[in-house]
């Protein structure tokens, strides 16, 4: 009792356990749905010297142009005679340099029979320029007009509905949404080769305490969003339930290995491409290299994962000597 009681009061005035004694920290985060400024988030990733090869791709203009565009499909309104009208977003066409879209507005009585279906406006998007073979997304426009033949109460309608996309467009052009966000932290706690504990609740060994904490700078900066670490002790039980937690997982991934290749090579039409290959074997390294490090941590006694790494490795040499055949036949 005395014991937990110095622990908490150290934990109270310093916020932490004293650092010989934590073991790693229980990681989970939470994340708001929110606009996230894409150009932001490289900044903050560059100021806390993060990995910004984490970050989502950049954003694409003519992505932001099509998702703008089912953000207002199907709007409905009613129309004089007890009749439902309806704006539905069709493509017309599509070439290397715009994307037109047209807004038609489908009439339907109140048995549901078509009435009229025309065009009552028109999207277009112009492709940004393209300069040493990379599009500067910058330089990409788009246009959203309503026919000019529309009655003024039917422009009042849908005048709403046009600026509903173009600030759609301008919202998917310039910001990540949640999701992306996390993925972001998910992807990063990958990264820094966590134990996943349970659904969303990860653990991170001490000798990434430095990193996961500009990770939490990171979450915690966004406003909107955060990452909780809660430290725990080097204690017998506790690190057991790690060790436990780690093999599960690294016996599931080696299978996971084993899977890919069988199933790689039972649905093969041919040979078996290099690519392929190489994709599996990078799954096999990354869990090999996962287990290599929390072996020294942890100081893990493997027996529960060799048997996994032996049939993977087994599995993996098969595969590597069908890709060797193909590489021969190409030189031959």
């Amino acid at each position: 009792m005395t014991i937990m009681t110095d622990m908490r009061q150290y934990i109270e005035a310093n916020g932490n356990l004293p650092p010989d004694c934590v073991l790693g920290y229980i990681a989970w985060f939470s994340v708001n749905d929110a606009a996230y400024d894409a150009e932001q988030l490289v900044k903050d990733f560059d100021r806390l010297q993060l990995n910004s090869s984490l970050l989502p791709a950049p954003l694409r203009t003519d992505d932001a142009f099509e998702k703008a565009s089912k953000e207002i499909d199907k709007f409905k309104y009613a129309i004089i005679g007890g009749h439902t009208a309806e704006i539905l977003i069709r493509e017309v066409s599509r070439d290397s340099r715009t994307i037109t879209r047209h807004m038609i507005r489908e009439v339907k009585d109140s048995a549901g029979r078509r009435l009229l279906y025309e065009k009552v406006g028109e999207l277009v998007f112009y492709k940004g320029a393209t300069r040493g073979g990379i599009v500067d997304q910058s330089s990409a426009r788009c246009r959203a007009a309503l026919d000019p033949s529309l009655s003024p109460s039917e422009r009042d309608i849908l005048t709403p509905v046009v600026r509903q996309f173009t600030e759609a467009y301008h919202r998917f052009r310039d910001f990540h949404d949640g999701q992306k966000i996390r993925g972001i932290l998910r992807n990063y706690l990958v990264y820094l080769n966590a134990v996943q504990m349970k659904p969303s609740v990860y653990f991170v060994h001490s000798s990434r305490s430095d990193e996961l904490e500009r990770l939490k700078a990171f979450a915690d900066g966004l406003g909107t969003a955060s990452l909780m670490l809660l430290p725990q002790a080097d204690l017998p039980r506790l690190r057991q339930d790690i060790i436990d937690a780690f093999q599960e997982e690294a016996v599931k991934d080696l299978q996971q290995v084993i899977v890919d290749i069988t199933k790689l090579r039972a649905s093969r039409s041919g040979d078996i491409r290099y690519e392929a290959f190489t994709k599996i074997k990078k799954d096999y390294d990354r869990v090999m290299r996962k287990a290599s490090e929390y072996s020294r941590t942890l100081q893990i006694d493997q027996d529960r994962t060799a048997g996994a790494a032996e049939l993977a490795v087994d599995a993996l040499m098969a595969l590597q000597v069908d890709v060797m055949k193909t590489l021969d036949k190409v030189v031959a």
